[in-house]
């Protein structure tokens, strides 16, 4: 049971510095995705069909390891996209509200309910005011669009292959790492969002 002082919110980071290629196996074929908001723990992808199942096979080079699909969606609604854009500004400036665990669980159950489009846009011009116009929000709406596929999956994996990768990553992209550190001293933002596991 959860105290009432705890926010229902990630424990462990996740990192967005870079994107991790992997391979995915659908349907006997090797398909090429990048694994986001990833941790030792898991890791999200969009892929361009449906997986069925809940488990699912992954690999980079040699390496192969199996994840629970723990959470799947698909994301070609505008209004879904746009849900998904308010969500991450949201997020990403929770943690400038953590002081107030009863507000900031508040708005973990905001960002958690769909079709709230309206409550979220008000919500995020009192978190973060630097983004105010629709114009704004349409630009980073077109962006998600062109970027990500149709449907996007959450895995967790308890693979000690899958840590291999992760410590390799981490060693690799050291730099990158400290230069958003530096970045996030000088403007207060956090690339490393903490969010439900």
């Amino acid at each position: 049971m959860k105290q009432e002082d705890e926010l229902p919110i990630r424990r462990k980071k996740r990192y967005t510095h870079v994107l991790i290629n992997l391979m995915v196996n659908t349907d006997g074929q090797w398909k090429r995705i990048r694994a986001a908001d990833w941790n030792e723990g898991g890791f999200n992808f969009f892929l361009d069909q449906e997986i069925k199942g809940k488990n699912a096979l992954f690999k980079k080079g040699p390496q192969q390891f199996s994840g629970e699909l723990v959470w799947g969606q698909k994301s070609i609604d505008d209004a879904l996209l746009m849900e998904m854009v308010l969500n991450t500004l949201i997020f990403n400036r929770l943690k400038l509200l953590t002081h107030d665990k009863a507000m900031a669980g508040r708005i973990i159950k905001l960002t958690r309910a769909q079709g709230r489009i309206d409550e979220k846009k008000k919500l995020l011009k009192v978190v973060d005011s630097s983004v105010t116009t629709e114009a704004e929000l349409e630009a980073l709406l077109q962006k998600m669009k062109s970027e990500h596929q149709l449907y996007r999956y959450g895995v967790r994996t308890e693979s000690s292959e899958w840590n291999k990768i992760v410590q390799n990553t981490l060693e690799t992209t050291e730099v990158v790492l400290m230069l958003s550190r530096v970045g996030e001293k000088l403007t207060g933002l956090s690339m490393n969002r903490k969010e439900d596991e």
